[in-house]
């Protein structure tokens, strides 16, 4: 399931993380690995990263921070919660996208999932976001011109995380919010705000972010089964932390409450990741009716 050039990164990085002695294999020696991965660092590069300044930011970091085995024998490397939950992230999206194998890309996409890791901190640093990422690899968009072949193509022909709305909803057109991800429990939305949507102190209205919340819940709800055809709200609770003045991403996470009944939670939260706002709430989905034979 994992792909050669990714099993030899991972391997890399705990010879490298042993032979240093490190007490544990983190997060950030993951995505000092990733630097030299092949089809991650082409991901990078195409987000325009600064890849000396990734290379040099989580390996200080490491040398810094990490604690060192001592006494002789070898080193028993050992890792983190967080390093585990990154490689288990990318195969479970890997394999509800229907690939074959798993990526540095796919892994790289996985690094956000630990927001409060300083290697999703390295990364901001150097301008690059989970959007970015995810733009590139489900859309084929670089900050920069993309040669033909280029990682961010071959990910789009092969096919990822559903990136497009499967049933038509007037009212989230008028917003104008983009899907950007969509699979397994999980729902990321962009709205990127209008005069329209703003309020008398031109910041984003209440009720637009109520909305951005409520279709990213839902359509994670609708993720955990493809054969539903749509989601209607049973009740929702936000809470709203701080005023929104540019692009919002809206991510959601559902977990099966009963047969038809699915419980979520997200937050909103700018492009450098301060949160604007969280919600949770109850959706109940809805089935094509059946006919009579």
């Amino acid at each position: 399931m994992i792909g050669q050039e990714l099993e030899v990164s991972l391997h890399m990085a705990f010879m490298d993380a042993r032979n240093k002695r490190h007490e544990f294999i983190t997060v950030e020696h993951l995505l000092l690995a990733l630097v030299d991965n092949p089809s991650a660092s082409e991901v990078l590069r195409a987000c325009t990263a600064n890849i000396e300044e990734l290379r040099k930011l989580p390996s200080e970091f490491i040398n810094e921070h990490t604690p060192i085995i001592t006494g002789g024998g070898e080193a028993d490397t050992q890792p983190t919660l967080g390093f585990q939950r990154v490689i288990q992230r990318a195969i479970v999206s890997a394999q509800s996208s229907g690939k074959k194998e798993v990526t540095g890309a796919n892994v790289l996409v996985a690094i956000f999932g630990e927001k409060d890791s300083h290697a999703v901190y390295f990364l901001h640093q150097v301008g690059v976001t989970r959007p970015d990422v995810v733009n590139c690899i489900s859309h084929g968009v670089s900050k920069v011109p993309q040669e033909s072949g280029s990682e961010c193509e071959q990910e789009q022909a092969q096919g990822g995380p559903m990136t497009s709305f499967d049933i038509r909803m007037p009212f989230v057109e008028h917003l104008g919010m983009q899907l950007l991800e969509k699979a397994d429990g999980r729902a990321l939305i962009r709205l990127d705000p209008r005069p329209e949507h703003l309020n008398s102190w031109q910041a984003v209205h209440g009720g637009a972010l109520m909305a951005l919340l409520d279709v990213a819940l839902s359509s994670a709800a609708r993720s955990l089964d493809p054969v539903c055809i749509g989601a209607t709200t049973v009740e929702m609770k936000a809470n709203f932390l701080s005023a929104a003045t540019g692009p919002i991403l809206a991510e959601g996470h559902a977990q099966r409450a009963g047969r038809s009944l699915i419980f979520s939670e997200g937050e909103a939260r700018d492009p450098g990741g301060m949160v604007l706002a969280k919600a949770c709430g109850t959706f109940k989905l809805v089935y094509p009716k059946r006919t009579e034979e």
